[in-house]
């Protein structure tokens, strides 16, 4: 929807299926008391440059979807699990991930593509990712913090992030190992 503005719903605390957010000219949502989502939370070419007005979001039941939007932040700190999969991919204006409560992610895994302007990235409390680990092309990251990511279900790549220094990403490969993951996990295009 071309005109509009803000997606507003101040009393919505539960949407049982799918929540879409696709090529709309909105550029804030406002659900203050939604805690949960049973499906999926997708954006896919949407103006929203935050979702701070999620800020009661605690479960996504099934994939936290983010393709080409105009995200520059994503913040959602009361997010503790997503159910299959958490999906972010050629957002070339998130510079920020932060979900400092999110503990797990289900079967479908991480999948972190070509995130060109992205500096920070946090996910402090996750432990368990039950399926891969994808984590690639981001041009300008330097660090992360997955510092108590212990289980991780199927391999996964960290690759081609050229300002990441392989020492890091080897050291969260360590700690995986530590855990007892005994996957592959492909390293490569890093900072050496």
């Amino acid at each position: 929807n071309g005109s509009l503005n803000n997606l507003d719903m101040p009393s919505l605390a539960s949407i049982g299926g799918d929540f879409s957010i696709s090529g709309n000219a909105a550029a804030g949502v406002n659900m203050p008391l939604l805690t949960s989502i049973g499906a999926s939370l997708w954006l896919n070419g949407s103006n929203l440059q935050n979702l701070d007005g999620l800020s009661a979001l605690t479960t996504i039941g099934y994939e936290l979807g983010i393709w080409s939007s105009a995200l520059t932040s994503l913040n959602l700190t009361a997010l503790t699990s997503i159910g299959h999969d958490f999906a972010l991919s050629t957002n070339e204006s998130l510079v920020s991930v932060s979900l400092p409560a999110l503990v797990s992610v289900g079967s479908g895994g991480l999948e972190f593509y070509n995130l060109d302007a992205m500096t920070q990235f946090s996910l402090p409390a996750l432990t368990t990712v039950a399926g891969g680990f994808q984590f690639n092309d981001h041009a300008v990251l330097s660090s992360f913090d997955l510092s108590a990511l212990t289980s991780v279900g199927a391999g996964g790549c960290l690759c081609e992030n050229p300002q990441l220094a392989n020492a890091s990403v080897q050291a969260l490969v360590d700690q995986l190992v530590a855990g007892g993951f005994s996957g592959s996990f492909t390293v490569s295009g890093n900072l050496p």
